[in-house]
């Protein structure tokens, strides 16, 4: 086939036709979606059953869900735009400012689309390494400052917390980043998808630094990642010229439906109560994992936790694959050696370390 527009190489995107769906009989724990059935069952009863038809006929109508979030903010309506998730956000940041060699400093391992838009707006582009040190991840906070010194990236983007780690900064560090970025005129991105499972949140900080903008998502701890719906935060210069880049409606209409209903008091009341089940389930899970020789974990701020199995690890996988599904291989060298599990309930994972003490 001739190429007539001398197009560039593509960048490597895994086929969706390709997806396979899920087993429905297992737990669902390989994509980081807060499953909580109390939950789910909360928004089938009081949403889902009586979504308004004219949502689903009409185009969107958002001025509601700008006003319910800005509300819940407590900012105005122009310091938000909703975007397609997080990662439309993280698209429209990367369309907006990065130009053809423009330099984009990221960490590694991270979120893999932050890679990806490197490559697609073709900038220069350079990662800094998280480490593992006693079951824990970190960085090297001189070592991320130096760079950006010497490297002079246009953007900065770091996830708080990251995923795949699950690593979060010292608050204290973060603000030294903002500062340094802030003095030499560098555009600083913060991925808070798994806010609400990290209690910090940056977003009063759009106030102090015209460099900053903050991307949020519905898709954990609100459990709404099928309708692929969040929303940028900044000030409201930087929010006009993002919405340069944004389609003719930002999200469709069911997804504006949901959140209007979420943002409210008694729906934010709902999402904190999964948050916290889930977190119990972890506390139990990791609690009773310790007594157990013949597996390491390492805990995380996000949603979930990585398990190392250290005998017999093929045997196990099988027998975990007939309840579950769940991360099996993660391709970084620092996460070779372990599985990742999404938090989900005592109940369930009462299940599941029946499977792991079977002898």
């Amino acid at each position: 086939m001739k190429n007539f527009f001398n197009l560039p190489n593509p960048i490597f995107r895994p086929d969706s036709f390709n997806d396979k769906e899920r087993n429905i009989s297992k737990f669902w724990l390989d994509k980081n979606e807060n499953g909580h059935n109390d939950l789910n069952l909360f928004f089938k009863k009081n949403f889902l059953n009586n979504i308004p038809p004219r949502y689903i006929f009409s185009y969107p109508s958002l001025a509601d869900t700008y006003l319910k979030i800005s509300n819940y903010l407590k900012l105005q309506k122009n310091q938000i735009l909703l975007t397609n998730g997080s990662d439309g956000g993280i698209k429209i940041i990367f369309e907006s400012l990065v130009k053809k060699n423009d330099k984009v400093l990221i960490m590694s391992p991270t979120f893999e689309m932050y890679q990806v838009y490197c490559k697609l707006y073709q900038s220069k582009f350079k990662k800094i390494n998280y480490f593992l040190n006693k079951d824990k991840f970190n960085v090297d906070l001189n070592k991320i400052l130096k760079t950006l010194k010497d490297f002079k990236p246009k953007l900065f983007c770091f996830a708080y917390p990251d995923s795949p780690t699950g690593f979060s900064f010292k608050k204290k560090d973060v603000e030294n980043i903002l500062n340094f970025c802030n003095k030499n005129k560098i555009f600083v991105l913060i991925d808070e998808a798994y806010y609400f499972f990290s209690k910090q949140t940056f977003v009063k900080k759009i106030k102090q630094f015209d460099n900053l903008a903050i991307v949020r998502s519905s898709g954990k701890a609100f459990a709404l990642a099928g309708l692929r719906a969040g929303f940028i935060i900044s000030n409201k210069k930087n929010i006009n010229y993002f919405k340069s880049y944004r389609q003719m409606y930002e999200i469709n209409g069911i997804a504006a439906y949901m959140l209007n209903k979420i943002y409210t008091p008694n729906g934010i009341k709902k999402i904190k109560e999964s948050v916290r089940d889930l977190e119990l389930g972890k506390n139990f899970f990791l609690k009773e994992l310790s007594k157990n020789p013949n597996i390491e974990f390492i805990d995380s701020d996000a949603n979930f936790i990585h398990l190392k199995i250290l005998k017999k690890k093929d045997i196990l996988l099988k027998k975990l694959d007939k309840i579950c599904v769940f991360k099996k291989k993660q391709n970084h060298p620092i996460l070779r050696d372990y599985i990742r599990l999404t938090l989900t309930t005592k109940k369930n994972f009462s299940k599941i370390l029946k499977v792991i003490n079977t002898k």
